[in-house]
């Protein structure tokens, strides 16, 4: 056995100076006003940011001989066996500031292999000259390229800051993009090689809505009469104030402050609205297999044609006639015609979209409102050569996209809080449930008006619309749930719109004498969350006649173009409300009440999973300082804090499973099961002691005790409590 390793690297890097032209920034005229900022602050970069080329040479050479260990009468022929490989990787990165606010960035990788001949490498042997004109001729051309991936990007902060009107906006753009080129296997070139490209578009803003209010010289008297003192009282200290006037100074301000005026109040409250930030992101790939064109520069093959200048830089549609980029590849003649190519040929597309706002209504109260979502999409099929007759190549063919399958999925926010609160009776009967059952006879008869077919109406429910019609159950379920009127449901799930969460902290109450007698902090907090998520793929049994009128399932309901698995809505309060406390002697308090609920439609058996919870906690935390120990440790006592801390959790969790009752009468709807449920009991204590810097020792206690709500489950306890030494090693 005889291995053979070399590697070989060279790495240029170039980080120039920064050099721009800025042609009016020393100009008089542009600095006598904010209003000619903009183009006070023009310029352009004359030089790259920094240049990077690296490249990389790998060669491995094998020989292997196998020698028989035993005696034969005959001779085994030996045949030596060789592994070789010679790889090329070469890297580039290129960096622009076209201006401070317009930057570039690009980066490429290249993997090739250097070819070399088959056999042994022997430098006696006649043909090693051969083998050296072979390897150089490889090494010339660059070896053969095995795969090549680059990406750009180009990144914009809008100039609304060099604007005195739109100073208190700031917002950026950023389109990337990247492509990808991977050779075909060396011994199956029939099966062509793949490309692909993505792009991603996306879009921050923030709006800082104090710099607007600011601008107006009464309304911004008023933010800073209302503003933190503690600026004042440094500034007062940098000024060499005495600590006796700062006192007076503060005493008067807060004597001013402690006035009620019904202006302010009423300014304070339209200027309620701190802070908004939007961003968006479309995030497109598409990948073609079966690509019969090599790479050169940039990607692209000799005649800088294939796949197109727009394909690397990221498009995704609008190619020749149909728009396809798999129809204007084939009618270029840049595919192989195998009707054997198993390969798909995908598209995706994500689009994420969030959206916050900072709020504070009244003094000391903190209002957070966020709304989001994101839609996924992707399309797949296999696009290969079809021949007219299979037994006959001779005679042609053609390409085809066969067997599409679009898929996608949806998660956003909604708002559900309407029926968080509706209880279940002694029997798990969920009016909400029942409400959603009631709904759908409502939504037959809208989407029936809506489709304009001149449908009748069949023992409650509209021709094509029965009770399990997808479009149906859909809109008569999310309307349910977030007690909304189930005419304003879209029709189609995507077309939705996200509602809004929110989160709610207020600490003012330090402001009253009672709590600053026992309290150096009070603080409440209230959150609520809900998100739907819902997946969905292409029906392969949707079509539509001549008529206009859609295919029909075996219950002669109109069959929908997309396939809904399930749709989930996950709501939590976490917190409920939520009170936080650290008392004078410092003792840390805290208590919380949790609801949480997730109720899950099944679109195969229309039955209903809701999973809900309510959770109680209450947590205390006391630190006693310089507590010493009775012993000493190398005759040195030792003192340090004991810090102690008390946990107590109780959660109940309910899972019932809801369908349609057999027999609907007028007051039962519905049928209901409790499935699973069980009430959690957790009690946590620690010690923590802190010997020296190296060494903590710790006590705990952890009891976990489960008692179900199904005799078909029995309680149990588990408790966990022990000492803990922990000594850290580093520096």
């Amino acid at each position: 056995d005889n291995n053979f390793n070399w590697k070989a690297g060279l790495n240029y890097v170039y980080n120039p100076k920064e050099v721009s032209w800025k042609p009016f920034s020393k100009s008089k005229f542009f600095r006598s006003s904010n209003w000619w900022k903009l183009i006070k602050d023009f310029n352009i970069g004359l030089v790259p940011k920094q240049l990077v080329f690296r490249t990389d040479i790998s060669r491995t050479y094998t020989e292997k001989l196998l020698r028989s260990n035993v005696d034969l009468p005959y001779d085994i022929p030996q045949i030596p066996q060789f592994t070789k490989s010679y790889n090329w990787g070469r890297n580039y990165v290129f960096k622009y500031d076209i201006s401070r606010g317009l930057r570039f960035d690009y980066t490429a990788n290249n993997q090739s292999l250097i070819y070399e001949p088959d056999g042994a490498i022997n430098k006696a042997d006649q043909a090693w000259q051969a083998y050296k004109d072979t390897v150089w001729t490889s090494i010339k051309n660059l070896g053969e390229n095995q795969s090549f991936n680059q990406s750009f990007s180009l990144n914009y902060t809008l100039p609304l800051s060099k604007l005195p009107i739109t100073d208190w906006i700031s917002a950026t753009a950023r389109y990337t993009a990247s492509y990808e080129w991977m050779r075909a296997p060396l011994s199956q070139d029939t099966l062509g090689h793949t490309i692909q490209n993505s792009n991603n578009i996306s879009f921050n803003s923030q709006f800082n809505m104090v710099n607007l209010y600011n601008k107006v010289g009464f309304l911004k008297k008023i933010n800073q009469k209302y503003s933190n003192t503690g600026r004042r009282r440094s500034a007062s200290r940098s000024r060499g104030a005495s600590p006796k006037s700062e006192e007076k100074d503060g005493n008067k301000k807060k004597d001013k402050e402690g006035k009620f005026s019904v202006t302010d109040t009423f300014f304070r409250i339209v200027m309620m609205l701190k802070n908004v930030s939007a961003t968006y992101s479309q995030t497109n790939g598409l990948g073609m297999p079966g690509y019969n064109q090599k790479t050169q520069m940039f990607g692209l093959n000799e005649s800088f044609m294939a796949p197109g200048w727009d394909f690397i830089a990221g498009k995704q549609t609008g190619y020749g006639e149909t728009g396809d980029f798999g129809d204007y590849a084939a009618t270029n003649e840049w595919l192989v015609k195998q009707p054997l190519l198993n390969n798909k040929y995908l598209k995706a597309n994500t689009e994420q979209f969030n959206l916050r706002a900072n709020i504070e209504p009244i003094p000391h109260m903190r209002l957070e409102i966020t709304s989001q979502q994101t839609r996924s999409t992707t399309r797949s099929s296999f696009y290969r050569w079809v021949y007219d007759d299979p037994l006959n190549p001779d005679l042609g063919g053609e390409f085809e996209d066969q067997s599409p399958i679009q898929s996608g999925n949806l998660s956003q926010s909604v708002t559900t809080v309407n029926t968080s609160f509706v209880g279940m009776d002694e029997n798990y009967v969920s009016d909400v449930y029942d409400t959603f059952l009631r709904n759908r006879p409502v939504s037959s008869k809208r989407l029936a008006d809506e489709s304009g077919l001149g449908l009748s109406e069949i023992n409650g429910y509209y021709d094509g619309y029965g009770s399990s019609q997808q479009q149906v159950v859909i809109t008569s379920f999310i309307a349910a749930y977030s007690k909304r009127n189930v005419e304003t449901i879209p029709a189609q799930l995507v077309n939705s719109f996200p509602a809004i969460n929110w989160r709610v902290t207020y600490d003012g109450f330090m402001k009253s004498k009672f709590f600053k007698k026992y309290f150096k902090t009070f603080t409440i907090s209230h959150a609520y969350r809900s998100t739907l998520t819902a997946g969905w793929a292409s029906n392969l049994d949707y079509g539509v006649d001549l008529n206009g009128i859609p295919n029909r399932d075996i219950n002669q309901n109109f069959i929908s173009e997309e396939m809904v698995n399930a749709i989930t809505i996950a709501e939590q309060f976490g917190p409920l409300i939520n009170v936080d406390m650290q008392w004078n002697n410092s003792i840390i308090t805290k208590v919380e009440f949790n609801r949480d609920r997730m109720v899950t439609l099944n679109m195969s058996n229309l039955q209903v999973l809701e999973i809900t919870g309510q959770e109680y906690v209450i947590g205390l935390g006391y630190r006693i300082s310089d507590v010493k120990l009775p012993f000493k440790i190398g005759r040195k006592a030792i003192k340090s804090d004991l810090t102690l801390r008390g946990d107590l959790n109780i959660r109940n969790s309910f899972t019932v499973t809801r369908s349609e009752a057999d027999i609907v009468s007028d007051t039962v709807f519905s049928q209901n099961l409790l499935t699973a449920g069980n009430t959690n009991i957790s009690v946590k204590f620690a010690a923590d002691y802190i010997i020296n810097r190296r060494l903590n020792v710790r006590f705990f206690y952890d009891q976990q005790i489960l008692k179900p709500q199904l005799s078909t489950s029995f309680p149990t306890s588990n408790i966990s409590t022990g000492l803990s030494l922990r000594f850290t090693l580093s520096q």
